[in-house]
């Protein structure tokens, strides 16, 4: 659902990746490289002048799983299924928990979800919700890990 919505994308790409790079970051996705490899887009090469600052969240990565969603030439459903689960690696990696929290979860005490399974229809309101904390707490690990790093040196 997130997905099709127009508007939900269009903020993303308009208005949220514009403005981190306002903020200094240089958004830098980790699935974009195998969104392209899906889709048999060339990579683009790393601008040398690119801000030192390479960060990404949860709605970068939404965003990079959309381009699979919307290409009409790949629009296979192997192709989607491929892209989705890049990026359902991506949202529970352990990283994400030690972004929410000090520490990994064990695998049990994940966020778990009923779109992985494909069994039973998601809650959409709750997992919007799941989205924009890990969102919210993804911007505050990467600004205490910075803050951090400056005062060590």
């Amino acid at each position: 659902m997130l997905l099709h919505n127009n508007r939900f994308m269009s903020w993303i790409e308009n208005r949220h990746i514009p403005n981190l790079a306002a903020a200094g970051l240089r958004v830098t996705s980790k699935i974009k490289p195998l969104i392209d490899a899906l889709l048999g887009v060339e990579p683009e090469d790393e601008d040398a002048t690119s801000l030192a600052n390479a960060y990404t969240d949860v709605w970068c990565e939404l965003f990079e799983l959309s381009r699979a969603y919307w290409d009409q030439s790949h629009s296979q459903p192997k192709t989607l299924n491929d892209a989705m689960d890049t990026f359902w690696d991506y949202v529970t990696d352990p990283r994400r928990d030690r972004e929410m929290r000090n520490t990994a979860l064990p695998v049990e005490e994940r966020f778990t979800t009923k779109m992985k399974g494909a069994t039973e229809d998601q809650d959409a309101s709750e997992f919007l919700s799941w989205l924009i904390t890990l969102s919210i707490e993804q911007l505050e690990y990467f600004i205490h890990k910075k803050t951090n790093r400056r005062r060590s040196k």
